[in-house]
């Protein structure tokens, strides 16, 4: 009879601790929704034009110019088409390729791009332009006689 009342009284200790613990996870969830909303209420206090004086000024502005830039890409017999596209430091750039003769690669190594393109499907390709400069873009998997030449360029401003 002990034991059962030990085994009883074990299990309601166990019980009240996992309520408990639960418990603190919502309350914690609580202040954490009050830091947000005095934050919130900080800057609603705060005269206009004092909130853009950060240091980190000219970082804001490059990522409020940010955006998702599209382009599709025609791959084809050594070229592509368009052979150049320009982007903007810290855009989205998603590029849709497709093939449409025979099977091409398509790579950027500075931006981690490496993709197989099978004649008709298209590819998609996204990546953050998180660095200036002018990149090619070439085909890696052999695709005949003017393998070598089918390059791109990419510039990001």
């Amino acid at each position: 009879m002990r034991k059962i009342l030990a085994v009883i009284l074990v299990i309601a200790f166990l019980i009240s601790a996992c309520t408990t613990s639960g418990n603190n996870a919502d309350n914690a969830d609580v202040e954490a929704e009050a830091d947000v909303s005095a934050g919130t209420q900080e800057e609603a206090d705060q005269p206009v034009g004092e909130e853009q004086e950060t240091s980190d000024n000219a970082d804001v502005s490059d990522n409020a110019a940010a955006e998702v830039r599209e382009f599709s890409i025609v791959a084809k017999n050594w070229e592509f088409d368009p052979a150049e596209i320009t982007v903007n430091k810290g855009d989205t750039v998603r590029l849709l390729i497709t093939s449409v003769d025979v099977d091409h690669g398509f790579a950027i190594p500075e931006f981690g791009v490496s993709e197989k393109l099978s004649p008709g499907e298209e590819v998609t390709v996204e990546f953050v332009a998180d660095k200036t400069g002018e990149f090619t873009f070439f085909c890696n998997v052999f695709c005949g006689s003017g393998h070598q030449e089918m390059r791109g360029r990419l510039i990001v401003q």
